[in-house]
């Protein structure tokens, strides 16, 4: 049973914790009646390194408010209340009131409740604190009985002061309430009246009205400061280089010459707001008061009365000057705010930087369990380091009256070592969280012998002064004895202060400093002891900073602009995110759904920006890395060539810059990279927490930057696939369709620049413990996803098929017009490789060569061919594109062959009459001869008939690469299906997944598909027929050009004839097959080999003939011998194609109609 004083001293407690809890339903009452909203969004998008950062969230609920305050009935009816609280008969006779009066007492209730309570507690407390001041209490014998009355004493202050700032809607909800229960009860007036007439007394003028309720106690206050004033010295006023010289605040402090005790002190903003409010309550115009109070300014001139509401002195003092004439005389304070106000940010700005300093060292030793010891020390610098963070933004956009300054913020005051501040404050809660069992342990043997001594003592006082003691004294002691025998020490403190009380009232005289001094050191530690989670979290929590999220967002923007080396310690302005749901009450539970989801909102906010900040940052390593390699490797060249065989191409760099520049960009890089990486590592490692739950919802710390970062690295893939450094120039360009409508980078080079990407961040794999190369890799995959490819391009289906008219044109200096990075890299590979077969072929610039096996340049061109189509770059290109990209690219391949060769089909229809009569005139040279001349659109045919080889060709070594990727890469599946192709049998599935991965010499399954809708009307097999013959009068056509000039180191005619070869072959045989038609194959093989005979040898000998007249009129031997070559080459290639052909005739016909395909 708790003896009348336990119960009174735990009631005296209990007052100061329960005006905190009638300030948070003052502050969410004064919100609600204000009619304030929260903003959709505190954030502004920030610009970091040319991207634009925006948060990933959705608008912001609106701050609850009372719906009734909107109702335009209540708004004028309010207009009517002249004399309040006075209410006569207003709206007596509206309905309102008779018909809604039970929803208004519920919606309002409470708020009619809170103001019916604060006038009660306020006397209650006013009561106390004047019973307190009766007894004989000092700091140095009653610290805790002390801090008891001032904690009343500023708690009541702060109360009335809150209270008072309730707008004039306060009068509304009392009318509505009184009038709404005086309609429900029949009652004249609601019986609380008198409490609600209290509350706006006391609310009117609050510090005039607590002058006056306490002006009996003044001297006992001023009998108290002077025993707190060492105390205020040493930790409110103190600036960075004094805590330095005196240890305090240190995990050491025997280092620095300071005593190491287990006494917590008392909180610097509390001392402070002693000082301050002591003086307005109790001015006093002695000069050692004012000096005193002076000096304390300097700590600042606001009192935080809660949250973000602050109360600036300002108008206080000037009300004290006007009623002390001395001081309104010599205009004492006036010049020293406004010194506080320009000086206490350099003093608070100086302890910030010292508090970072010392909580990085506390961590450390911690981390290495050396700093066990000074424990209580470190929770103490805890707490000083939450009020240092909360006087900053409670101070940071206010000016001398406590006011919001209006317009830019003076970027003097922000301090961006606020960010350090706060993630060092919970690094070091967080890992003192972890430590609990072995602090605990540690305290505890520390408190022991101490404890041991108490009990010693008390006896003692127990044997000496035992006649002199009152048996409740008696009782006390004792009670402490049975707890410290027991082990259970929770009690022990609450023994104490009524032991203390009962010696006050009893004003015995009795010498009890020895055990004062060692309940001093030890109260605190059996507090920890027995509520460490409780007073942890009281210490560490940074809740109130939910009210400054602008603030906060304002300083991320800037930290993160201007690439501040504090935005390592981003994320833990993430992390205080998980303090803010302390803000709820069950006292009050009405703000709880605001501060849920608000919190919410601030967390998703933070945590997408601070992880889109981080990606940028991966991304911006990753590309510097590729420039740095870019820069080492200026001079790009294939294979070993003599200077001779170098294809020009007339283009040059954007940029050119000489060695000095390249070596000093290079230095730049190295630079910025050392630094990314170490501005990365932090980041990501301060990063690694586990989740943060926030109600229902689980916020990981890394899956934003994992969002963001394989966003960044699409952007990368479908960017950097350009080459947007090339400029070319028109002058020296046989044709201007030679021209490309954009750059890419050869696909080695593409290939290179991703691996380097992957190289670069491969670190980050280590911090994070995820696996980010294979998330990249995931995206790399989706980037040429054949669906969604398909589904992209659905709408752009004639871009993708190269047709010359369409070409966009480059701008007046040669640069390319076209970039579209948010296009899929695939679709920008298959344009460019479209464009550049379609417009190749016949621009007698490039040409394809059998020896090299890729495509040239001959003459000037806006491009190198080699760079784009040899060997490497080919199993490079089919490495970007996977085999859904390689069946996407076939696909559109294979459209432009059918489109070109229903060209060829339009010509064979329009000359069908003709090349019948051909077909039956074989045997007379000259009417064959006539009838050629007769025919129409011959060179188109050609031309057509190139363009197809000439796809074909690429197709052709597309195919060939993608087959040696999928051997190399997968040897068991690729010899797998090799066995199943060289079994007997049609084996339709092996065919269609050797087609897949490039193989398609024996089974052309997509070249079949795409040219089966020109075979579709059966009506046109005779026109197919004659084929054979327009392949032969074309190449009879061929060779009449000028331009079909034969390339010996090339091994192929520069205008590209010799692609007729694999276009006739290629062809030919999946149509016949598709009209059922194999049986004439033969035949029209027959009939194209006479007409080529009849077209090409008496050309040859024509051929001779010259030659021979060459030789006769000396012309220039060199001359002589390059035209010979040539002449020759045309019909010795020619002469290849036929004899295959001939060859292949002659296998059908022996081989027993055994099918076998070019």
């Amino acid at each position: 049973m708790r003896t009348e004083f336990e119960q009174w001293m735990l009631d005296i407690k209990h007052l100061a914790n329960y005006s905190n809890e009638l300030c948070n339903a003052c502050y969410h009452t004064k919100k609600c009646l204000d009619i304030q909203s929260i903003p959709s969004s505190n954030v502004e998008s920030i610009n970091f390194r040319g991207q634009t950062i925006n948060p990933e969230c959705p608008s912001r609920p609106a701050f609850s408010n009372i719906a009734l305050l909107s109702d335009p009935t209540i708004s004028s009816l309010c207009n009517k209340m002249k004399k309040f609280p006075d209410l006569t008969d207003v709206g007596k006779g509206l309905t309102i009131f008779q018909t809604n009066s039970d929803e208004i007492i519920e919606e309002l209730g409470k708020f009619y409740e809170l103001f019916v309570i604060i006038p009660t507690f306020v006397d209650k407390v006013l009561h106390e604190l004047n019973s307190l001041s009766k007894f004989k209490i000092t700091f140095e014998l009653y610290p805790e009985l002390t801090m008891i009355w001032f904690d009343l004493f500023i708690g009541v202050i702060k109360l009335l002061l809150l209270a008072s700032r309730i707008g004039p809607n306060k009068k509304t909800v009392v009318f509505l309430y009184s009038r709404a229960y005086q309609f429900k009860t029949k009652e004249q007036m609601e019986p609380r009246w008198s409490n609600i007439l209290d509350f706006f007394n006391y609310t009117k003028t609050p510090i005039q009205f607590v002058q006056k309720k306490l002006n009996q106690v003044s001297s006992f206050v001023f009998k108290l400061l002077p025993s707190l004033e060492s105390l205020i010295q040493q930790r409110v006023i103190p600036s960075k280089n004094v805590l330095k010289r005196r240890g305090m605040w240190k995990a050491i402090p025997e280092l620095y010459g300071t005593v190491q005790t287990l006494t917590s002190p008392e909180s610097c903003t509390k001392l402070h707001e002693i000082c301050v409010l002591t003086y307005l309550i109790f001015p006093s115009d002695t000069p050692s008061t004012i000096d005193f109070f002076k000096s304390v300014l300097e700590y600042g001139y606001l009192i935080s009365l809660h949250r973000d509401e602050v109360f600036s002195i300002q108008e206080e003092l000037d009300l004290i000057c006007k009623e002390l004439p001395k001081l309104s005389k010599l205009k004492v304070f006036k010049p020293d705010i406004q010194f506080a106000f320009q000086s206490s940010w350099n003093l608070h700005r100086e302890r910030r930087k010292f508090f970072n300093n010392e909580l990085q060292t506390m961590f450390r030793l911690l981390s290495s369990r050396k700093g066990l010891d000074g424990i209580l020390n470190i929770m103490d610098t805890l707490n000083v380091v939450k009020e240092e963070i909360y006087w900053y933004f409670k101070n940071f956009d206010k000016d001398l009256y406590g006011e919001c300054k209006s317009g830019k913020k003076e970027t003097k005051l922000i301090d961006l070592q606020i960010i350090d501040l706060i993630y060092h404050h919970k690094h070091l809660w967080n890992l003192i969280f972890m430590l609990k069992n072995d602090i605990l342990e540690s305290l505890m043997k520390q408190v022991s012998p101490i404890i041991q001594q108490v009990s010693i003592e008390i006896k003692k006082l127990l044997e000496s002064s035992h006649l002199l003691l009152e048996n409740s004294q008696i009782e006390s002691l004792e009670s402490i004895l049975e707890c410290i025998e027991i082990k259970q020490y929770y009690p022990i403190q609450t023994h104490w202060l009524v032991f203390q009380m009962l010696m006050l009232r009893a004003d015995t005289q009795l010498k009890i400093q020895s055990i004062v001094k060692l309940f001093n050191q030890i109260l605190k530690s059996l507090d920890l002891l027995n509520h460490f989670e409780h007073i942890l979290s009281n210490h560490a929590t940074l809740k109130e900073l939910y009210y400054f999220q602008p603030i906060l967002f304002q300083h991320l923007k800037i930290c993160i602009e201007e690439n501040d080396p504090s935005s390592r310690y981003l994320y833990g302005l993430g992390l205080i995110s998980s303090d803010f749901n302390d803000n709820m009450t069950l006292t009050w539970p009405a703000e709880g759904d605001d501060i849920t989801n608000h919190s919410i909102c601030y967390a998703t906010e933070m945590f997408s920006i601070i992880g889109q900040y981080a990606a940028i940052l991966v991304n911006s390593l990753a590309m510097s890395t590729i420039q740095l390699e870019r820069l080492q490797n200026t001079t790009e060249k294939v294979g070993e060539s003599d200077e001779k065989d170098q294809r020009k191409t007339i283009f040059k760099p954007q940029n050119t810059v000489g060695t000095d520049n390249i070596i000093k960009s290079m230095e730049s890089l190295i630079t910025s990279i050392e630094s990314d990486k170490g501005m990365i590592q932090i980041l990501l490692q301060t990063s690694n927490y586990l989740g943060i739950q926030l109600q229902d919802v689980e916020f990981n710390p890394f899956e934003f930057f994992i969002d963001s970062l394989c966003t960044q690295f699409r952007t990368f893939l479908n960017r950097e696939v350009y080459e947007l450094d090339i400029i070319v120039s028109k002058e020296y360009l046989i044709n201007e369709d030679d021209i490309m409508s954009f750059d890419i980078k050869r696909p080695t080079v593409f290939l290179n620049e991703i691996k380097q990407y992957f190289n670069s961040i491969m670190f980050c794999n280590h911090i994070t413990g995820i696996n980010l190369i294979g998330l990249l890799r995931d995206v790399w995959a989706d980037c040429i996803d054949l669906e969604k490819i398909k589904r992209y391009s659905s709408s752009m289906e004639n871009e993708l098929v190269y047709n010359i008219k369409r070409k966009v044109p480059r701008d007046a200096k040669g640069k390319s017009c076209q970039y579209s990075p948010n296009q899929p890299f695939l679709i920008t590979l298959v344009q460019w490789y479209t464009e550049f077969l379609a417009s190749k072929s016949h621009t007698n610039t490039t040409m394809f060569s059998y020896s090299q096996q890729c495509y040239c340049t001959i003459h000037n061109s806006s491009i190198q061919a080699e760079l784009y189509t040899d060997v490497h770059e080919m199993k490079a290109l089919c490495e970007l594109i996977g085999l859904q990209g390689l069946q996407f690219m076939d696909e559109k391949l294979t459209r432009m062959v059918t489109i070109l060769t229903g060209t060829v089909h339009e010509i064979l229809h329009i000359n069908q009459h003709v090349l019948d009569d051909i077909r039956q005139s074989l045997m007379d040279n000259i009417l064959v001869r006539n009838l050629i001349e007769s025919l129409a659109y011959k060179s188109e045919f050609v031309t057509s008939a190139k363009s197809i080889g000439f796809i074909l060709h690429f197709r052709q070594l597309l195919h060939q690469a993608i087959s040696k990727v999928f051997e190399n890469q997968f040897t068991e599946i690729d010899s797998l299906v090799n066995v199943i192709l060289k079994s007997e049998g049609d084996i339709q599935a092996a065919k269609i997944l050797a087609n897949q991965i490039g193989k398609i010499d024996k089974s052309d399954g997509m070249l079949q598909w795409a040219l089966s809708a020109l075979t579709a009307d059966k009506k046109d097999i005779q026109t197919w027929l004659n084929l054979p013959l327009l392949f032969a009068i074309g190449f009879w056509q061929l060779s009449q050009m000028e331009q079909s000039i034969y390339n010996t180191q090339l091994d192929g005619l520069e205008n590209n004839g010799h692609c007729l070869s694999i276009a006739f072959s290629k062809i030919l045989s999946p149509i016949y097959r598709l009209l059922s038609f194999e049986k004439f194959q033969s035949k029209s093989l027959d009939e194209f080999w006479k007409l080529s005979g009849i077209l090409l040898i008496p050309d040859w000998s024509v051929q001779l003939e010259r030659q021979s007249q060459l030789k006769s009129n000396q012309i220039d031997k060199v001359n002589s011998k390059l035209m010979i070559v040539s002449i020759h080459s045309i019909f010795l290639t020619l002469l290849k194609v036929m004899l295959t052909i001939h060859f292949y005739s002659l296998i059908l016909v022996y081989s027993k109609g055994f099918r076998i395909d070019y």
